[in-house]
C-alpha cells in the first residue's frame, strides 16, 4: 500500500510530464527538456522501491541542473534552428524557415518545471528514507 508521500510524488511526477511536453515551444533547448522531463516523470510514477527512489533523486538533481542551464543558455545565446533551405518559386528565393521558439514561454515553463522538480526531489528523499514494512 503506497504512503501519502508516494502518492504526492506520483502527482508531482505527473505534473512534470504535463509541464515538460509543451516545452519544445520554448526553443531548441526545450526539445531536450521534453525528452528528459517525460522520462523523469514516468520514472517517478513507478519509483516506489528504495533503489528506484534513489535513481529518481539523482535524476531530479541532474534535471534541475539542466533546467538552470536552459535558463542561462536561453538568456545568453541565439537558439534558432533552420529547418530547410531557401524555397524558390518562379526564380524568387524566399527566406529560410527557422524555428526560434519563444523565450518568454521558455522562462515560464522552465521555472514551473524547476519548482516541480525541487518539490519532487524532496518528496523522493522522504520516500527513499521512510521505513517500509518487511514482507
Amino acid at each position: 500500500q503506497p504512503s501519502k508521500t508516494q502518492r504526492i510524488m506520483e502527482i508531482l511526477s505527473f505534473l512534470i510530464i504535463l509541464a515538460s511536453v509543451p516545452a519544445f515551444l520554448g526553443g531548441v533547448y526545450g526539445i531536450f527538456v521534453v525528452g528528459y522531463g517525460t522520462a523523469l516523470g514516468l520514472l517517478g510514477l513507478f519509483a516506489w522501491p528504495r533503489r528506484h527512489s534513489v535513481i529518481y533523486l539523482i535524476s531530479c538533481l541532474l534535471f534541475g541542473l539542466w533546467l538552470i542551464a536552459v535558463l542561462i543558455l536561453t538568456a545568453k545565446t541565439d537558439q534558432c534552428l533552420p529547418f530547410y533551405d531557401p524555397t524558390y518559386v518562379d526564380g524568387v528565393a524566399f527566406e529560410r524557415g527557422q524555428f526560434c521558439g519563444s523565450d518568454v514561454f521558455s522562462y515560464i515553463d522552465t521555472g514551473i518545471l524547476l519548482v516541480l522538480t525541487m518539490l519532487a526531489f524532496f518528496f523522493a528523499l522522504k520516500v527513499a528514507t521512510e521505513k517500509r514494512p518487511e514482507p
